[in-house]
């Protein structure tokens, strides 16, 4: 029995965005990395099934008895448990069972389940990441790996070891995560809030800049330690400040959230002379860029929105023009503003307004353009190759189904023998090495017929070919 292999994934559009000037436009490109290892795997005996990302979600085997097909066979079966869901009353005890927990995930990098593990006095084999450091101490609680070849040693090697000192270790560390550690360190928080000193703030000078903005200093302790705010004009009036005033610790936090918005707003104007954003883009953009609590933030962007420098529904609507522009669908379009944090309400009332003949029109001039370039490809390849492409260009069906009736796809006799001639070398050349004799003759008809070609021509090629090597 052939040895089975399920490889999902491994596919992705690698997005480009490029900026000339004010204006800006993207480019994508599907690609997948499956190639060299499904060669690889099939060279030596195993049946490998390819999903790439937008067809795992259709095909997947979820369902218990179609995974448990895939590891039907001498070396994996025996080896793998599907356990199914569990209540989490009894998730201590499939952990209690085990020698250690192993985990390989690229995004779950900050579980519970690491810890699960070690309250359960369970060591961890993790990939690397800094989020993880305070957590697994490599060789002592657990081991971390960087590259999925140093995984199946380090398994092998911790099957081998006295964990008794590393289950210990883990227990320990766990503790450190308990209710009652966590208990402890809020109610210390708490107590250092109460001890902190309610400072009065008092200005000891105003210095104009430029702009209408001043740098106004206060003092605010018995040591007189100082700090500066940046101010306007319009606040100092509003607050009546002046040299010698005294305000307490409320008025101070309320004339440091005017300096921090106004430096996020002024952000915000030189962000929005380079390019758009979008309320959640703007939000994200100025908070990786300085130091911002989220009232502050809400009152920037309110005021961005007020004067229409924002407004996700503009944003929206150009957005999927310059989409068609560049012969990307409106699926992906909507994908990507959702993404952006755009409202999907937003969105509905943008697709409502736009022309659908400009999707249709943008799909068909990429079937053109497409088409022409690919000439040496078989007439049902080409077809096919075009759709997929529609379909990751995120074009809708009806559009794809509407334009690919629509185009002309003119069959050419002497183009097709002339592609089945060369993919015939391609095959032949690729496989000679590893066939002969039957299997190899069935191995290009196979290859030959997947990439759409008629039967009958790929026979009589091989005929042909076959009495010129006699």
């Amino acid at each position: 029995m052939s040895k089975k292999v399920l490889l999902a994934g491994e596919s992705w559009m690698s997005n480009t965005t490029h900026t000339k000037g004010f204006d800006s436009f993207f480019t994508g490109v599907y690609e997948t990395g499956e190639t060299l290892l499904v060669e690889a795997l099939e060279a030596n005996g195993y049946d490998v099934t390819f999903l790439p990302n937008h067809l795992a979600g259709e095909k997947f085997p979820f369902s218990l008895e179609e995974l448990k097909e895939y590891v039907k066979n001498d070396h994996i079966e025996s080896y793998v448990i599907f356990t199914g869901p569990q209540s989490g009353e009894t998730v201590p005890a499939h952990y209690h069972i085990s020698n250690m927990f192993i985990s390989a995930s690229l995004s779950e990098t900050q579980g519970l389940t690491y810890i699960e593990a070690m309250a359960s006095s369970i060591p961890v084999i993790a990939r690397y990441d800094d989020q993880l450091v305070d957590v697994i101490d490599d060789g002592k609680n657990g081991f971390f790996f960087k590259n999925e070849d140093e995984l199946p040693k380090l398994i092998l090697d911790a099957m081998e070891m006295d964990l008794d000192i590393l289950k210990e270790n883990a227990l320990k560390k766990a503790n450190e995560y308990s209710g009652e550690t966590f208990a402890k360190k809020v109610l210390e928080v708490y107590k250092q809030a109460i001890l902190i000193k309610e400072y009065t703030y008092t200005v000891v000078s105003i210095f104009p800049i430029k702009n209408n903005k001043n740098e106004v200093s206060f003092t605010y302790d018995e040591n007189e330690s100082a700090v500066t705010l940046e101010l306007s004009d319009k606040v100092i009036d509003q607050y009546e400040l002046y040299r010698g005033k005294t305000i307490d610790r409320n008025q101070f936090n309320t004339l440091k959230d005017h300096e921090q918005i106004s430096r996020a707003y002024n952000k915000a104007l030189k962000y929005l002379s380079i390019k758009d954003y979008t309320e959640q883009q703007m939000r994200k953009k100025l908070m990786d860029s300085g130091d911002y609590d989220d009232a502050q933030l809400d009152t920037t962007i309110q005021l961005l929105s007020e004067k229409n420098l924002i407004n996700d529904k503009m944003y929206a609507m150009n957005y999927f023009k310059r989409c068609t522009r560049l012969g990307i669908g409106h699926n992906k379009a909507i994908y990507n503003l959702r993404n952006y944090g755009v409202d999907t309400e937003i969105i509905d009332t943008c697709l409502e307004e736009l022309d659908d003949d400009e999707e249709y029109q943008a799909a068909m001039l990429l079937i053109n353009n497409y088409y022409q370039r690919n000439s040496t490809i078989s007439y049902r390849n080409i077809q096919r190759k075009i759709k997929e492409k529609l379909f990751l260009k995120g074009f809708t069906n009806d559009v794809i189904d509407k334009a690919m009736a629509e185009y002309d796809f003119e069959y050419d006799l002497e183009k097709e023998k002339l592609a089945l001639e060369k993919d015939y070398l391609k095959v032949s050349h690729r496989y000679e090495k590893k066939l002969e004799g039957k299997d190899l003759r069935n191995k290009i008809i196979d290859t030959l017929l997947k990439k759409g070609y008629n039967y009958e021509d790929i026979k009589n090629i091989l005929e042909v070919k076959e009495n010129n090597d006699e």
